[in-house]
């Protein structure tokens, strides 16, 4: 990097943190300009170059001083000119016929968007779920599908956090986005050449994707949000998610409703051909999400600053220092282990021994609706209660572990009445006496699934600002998830009883609250701000950036190394 570039790529640092751009695009301008050009060192300000100090011992080190150089203007100047930057740097809205639209680098519509990537992947591998057997007429495909996904995502969760790390929160999410079309695409070749290995393989590459794009999904839900709005940043997202679920849930009810008890049709080539154009669409829509670098939290704090670029064993080493440091996140475990064990006997054991064909569409709709609303009352008690972030999680806690309890002794007494091997005629439809009082146990099974996923991904939140330990947290969430999956799959295959698999998802559910009160008590803290470097434009502590290239191969193709320093 020449002399130029390293001078002008520090004045647009300053430039950015000191909100003298005028929208983003013309930063976009001035980064590629810079290195471009070699000549721009001699267009900078002459206010600006008494600032600047470049140096020429083993490459280059170009350091930009602070603005505020004095205790009074670091009182003053700096204490303002905070408040000016929300105004007019990055989190200024734009006003289109008289309303006010947050701007696109806002961190809400950040969330929106990842909301949408999620629902255009996700969601629509959802709806193939819901088509039932993933829309063909044996389950058994779809099962062997299922094993080879969650087997291929449990192994590839220990490498996401570092790969999330190393090629970017953008490039991930379109990776994880490809796996999910690739699966639409075996089914969609199925129907033609009844090529089962393809189909295996589609639910392979969909198990691998889905292990970055979750990773992902929950490192950027979670470091995107200010401190005291992480339940609402979680709010929006799994309410824009879900509602691709609602929507996979629905076709099954339109399929079913008025269909006989042998309704063994196959989906047809255009809903296959239209789930995976959806797909692909949200698979590139993760590359039009905003940088972390470049996004400013509500309360005008950086999601990440640039720093040196790591290689990928840096970054694999980075995610073992975070557990080997982070220890006590075993407690966190039971939590995790149990947010997908239990679906497995609300939806095998009771919806589908219980109720008729019609009856399960429509339990299952429901259940995905009111899921969108659950967040929302929890973010009642992560966000809106008066007290520090420690007591507001013990009482969030206190609220999952109740209302999952009680609901669990309402549907113990409904688990009673259970029987396998009903015909159809003796299953319990929506019009027959007793469903209302059964279908109301699953829709709020539903309610309270979201409402433990929405608590894990708050708590998560609540433990780290930092993305290298909110990735690795992610990470071991969803590897946790995905392996009680197969477990439950196999013991339920195995021909346990419903007794044993209400049992054990009970006292799993049961015991992840509880055992988060050793987190909450000894290691989570009521705020992650003590390091200084995340403040937007370091107010506090007025900062210098500096520029080096030492010509070191670690160093990063597209951007020089740069870190931010606060003298102390």
């Amino acid at each position: 990097m020449s002399t130029a570039a390293a001078a002008e790529f520090a004045l647009l640092l300053y430039q950015t943190d000191h909100g003298e751009f005028e929208d983003q695009s013309h930063m976009t301008r001035r980064v590629k300009r810079a290195f471009a050009s070699p000549v721009l060192v001699f267009l900078l300000p002459a206010r600006l170059k008494s600032c600047l100090i470049i140096e020429s011992q083993d490459g280059l080190q170009v350091t930009l001083q602070g603005a505020c150089t004095s205790s009074a203007e670091q009182g003053g100047k700096c204490g303002a000119r905070r408040a000016e930057i929300r105004e007019r740097n990055i989190i200024k809205p734009h006003n289109v016929l008289g309303f006010s639209i947050w701007a696109y680098s806002h961190p809400r519509v950040q969330a929106i968007m990842l909301g949408f990537v999620l629902f255009m992947t996700v969601g629509m591998y959802n709806v193939i779920t819901f088509l039932g057997g993933a829309g063909q007429q044996t389950q058994w495909l779809s099962d062997m599908a299922n094993i080879a996904l969650y087997t291929v995502f449990t192994t590839f969760c220990f490498i996401a956090p570092a790969c999330l790390n190393y090629f970017g929160l953008q490039w991930t999410l379109c990776f994880g986005g490809f796996g999910y079309a690739a699966y639409a695409a075996s089914l969609w070749c199925y129907n033609h050449t009844g090529n089962v290995p393809f189909v295996i393989f589609g639910g392979c590459w969909c198990g691998l994707s889905a292990a970055f794009l979750w990773c992902a999904e929950g490192t950027a839900i979670t470091a995107y949000a200010s401190e005291d709005k992480k339940g609402l940043y979680v709010s929006i997202f799994w309410t824009i998610f879900q509602s691709g679920v609602v929507i996979g849930a629905a076709i099954p009810v339109g399929q079913n409703w008025n269909a006989g008890v042998e309704n063994g049709s196959r989906v047809n080539d255009g809903t296959y051909i239209g789930l995976f154009a959806l797909m692909l669409f949200g698979a590139f829509l993760g590359l039009c999400l905003y940088p972390w670098y470049f996004i400013v939290r509500e309360d005008g704090t950086r999601v990440l600053l640039l720093q040196d670029q790591k290689t990928f064993p840096e970054e694999m080493m980075s995610s073992y220092q975070v557990c080997k440091r982070n220890w006590w996140i075993i407690f966190f475990c039971p939590m995790c282990w149990a947010v997908n064990y239990y679906v497995i006997y609300q939806n095998n054991d009771f919806n589908g021994v219980y109720f008729t064909v019609r009856g399960r569409a429509l339990n299952t709709f429901l259940s995905g609706a009111v899921q969108l609303f659950a967040p929302w009352i929890l973010h009642l008690f992560t966000d809106k209660l008066p007290f520090k972030r420690r007591k507001r999680a013990f009482w969030a806690g206190v609220y999952v572990f109740v209302a999952f309890n009680a609901l669990w002794i309402g549907g113990y007494f409904i688990m009673k009445k259970t029987k396998y091997g009903l015909d159809e005629e003796q299953r319990i439809d929506v019009y027959d006496d007793g469903y209302g009082i059964a279908c109301f146990v699953f829709v709020m099974y539903g309610f309270m699934d979201a409402t433990y996923n929405c608590y894990c991904y708050w708590f998560m939140g609540a433990l780290s600002n930092n993305t290298d330990e909110l990735s690795v947290y992610a990470s071991l969430y969803r590897l946790l998830n995905a392996a009680c999956q197969i477990a439950g799959y196999a013991l339920d295959l195995s021909g346990y009883s419903k007794e044993f698999m209400f049992g054990t998802a009970w006292a799993f559910v049961a015991a992840g609250p509880i055992c988060c009160l050793p987190i909450i008590k000894w290691w989570m803290k009521d705020t992650n701000m003590e390091d200084r470097v995340d403040t937007i434009d370091g107010t506090e502590t007025p900062a210098r950036v500096i520029i080096t290239d030492t010509k070191s191969p670690k160093r990063s193709p597209s951007i020089p190394r740069a870190m931010v320093i606060y003298p102390q």
